[in-house]
């Protein structure tokens, strides 16, 4: 009698086991395929829809200067977001002796609408160029860019524009300046033209963009080729994530050019 209370015992116990083995084996199959399907959501931007509305859409409350150049909005964990860039000028002012002077503004900030309340993200962009000839200082078209690089529920938003005073063919300030809800960061450095040889046939594939890493590679005499396209350093995203410099970089690329 206790043989076969022993066997039937071993006969459970090693039912238990199999049964237990089984339950790992799914377990460790579902933590997979889990695995597997959060792997791609990780590094993957979600799409945030971003719609452009007019001027007499504007929330009353939010306030802008001169002349209104776009504006967009979309949501995020802050709630409404809407965009306004803007400019003042070319204002031509005559001098006693000598050419007019330019002068030329350009603005840009955020606010953000959550329960009826409208507040100011950040509103520290503007520029203001005074020269005594053509003045350039402009946004560039279609350039903005809304994102969620580090995928925590917060926009980013990306402007560019160029800066200079020139009645010749001469490099630009170019900058894009990337904005989180409290911080913001620039690449900084010139426009690329293409004028003359061997600029005109210039291959952009393999260009090096960054001023610091082109001085090590070659020794410049000559300044355009030098600065030609190129941003002088990185140092303010140091202490930012690395999807931050990339995107800023990616943007630089796709617009630092020129068109003449």
């Amino acid at each position: 009698m206790m043989e076969q209370i022993s066997s039937e015992f071993i006969l459970i116990h090693q039912d238990l086991a199999i049964s237990e083995k089984k339950f790992n084996m799914k377990v460790v199959l579902l933590i997979s395929i889990l695995f597997v399907i959060q792997v791609p959501l990780l590094g993957q931007e979600k799409k945030i829809e971003v719609k452009t509305i007019g001027i007499k859409d504007l929330p009353v409350g939010i306030k802008y200067n001169g002349n209104i150049i776009e504006v967009l909005s979309w949501n995020d964990r802050n709630g409404q977001n809407i965009f306004i860039s803007s400019s003042i000028g070319p204002i031509v002012k005559e001098q006693a002796y000598g050419e007019p002077t330019v002068k030329k503004q350009i603005f840009a900030e955020q606010y953000t609408i959550r329960d009826k309340k409208i507040l100011l993200l950040w509103g520290d962009l503007f520029v203001e160029s005074v020269c005594p000839m053509h003045v350039e200082l402009d946004f560039i078209p279609n350039s903005i860019s809304i994102t969620d690089l580090d995928n925590n529920g917060i926009t980013e938003t990306t402007l560019v524009y160029k800066n200079v005073c020139r009645s010749d063919v001469s490099l630009a300030d170019f900058v894009v300046q990337i904005h989180t809800s409290k911080s913001s960061f620039c690449l900084r450095g010139y426009t690329l033209i293409r004028v003359g040889k061997p600029y005109d046939t210039m291959d952009l594939t393999n260009y090096e963009f960054n001023l610091e890493k082109a001085l090590v590679e070659k020794a410049y005499t000559d300044e355009f080729a030098k600065l030609n396209g190129r941003y002088t350093d990185t140092k303010e995203f140091i202490n930012t994530p690395p999807e931050f410099l990339n995107h800023s970089i990616e943007i630089w690329k796709k617009y630092v050019e020129e068109k003449f």
